[in-house]
């Protein structure tokens, strides 16, 4: 797994490999939070297959102190951090939660 934790305090980093044509210079690299990194650990695990948000809850605060807004805070960073990678995204699966798919032809 490409998960690397540069120094302590710092933002996860991982280094996500796309295709030649897809990425702008593969490989390139995300600086993500702890959070973040959990939250894109579980999408991968699961990846082209839709994770409920209760599950990614309960993965990312075991101890249950985060609601469903907290979890579309941590989409919405991820997403905006994601951009540059042309290969994968995470959609929204209305009323269950999220995936990570595979984008077959770039966009635009």
């Amino acid at each position: 797994m490409p998960w690397e934790k540069s120094s302590a305090g710092d933002p996860w980093t991982i280094k996500v490999a796309g295709s030649p044509v897809a990425a702008p210079q593969p490989p390139f690299y995300l600086h993500l939070t702890a959070k973040e990194s959990a939250l894109l650990l579980v999408l991968t695990t699961g990846a082209g297959e839709p994770v409920s948000s209760e599950d990614l809850l309960s993965e990312l605060y075991p101890d249950g102190s985060a609601s469903k807004n907290t979890l579309e805070v941590h989409v919405h960073n991820l997403r905006r951090k994601m951009q540059l990678c042309r290969d994968f995204r995470i959609d929204t699966v209305l009323n269950h939660g999220y995936m990570l798919s595979y984008i077959d032809e770039p966009l635009g």
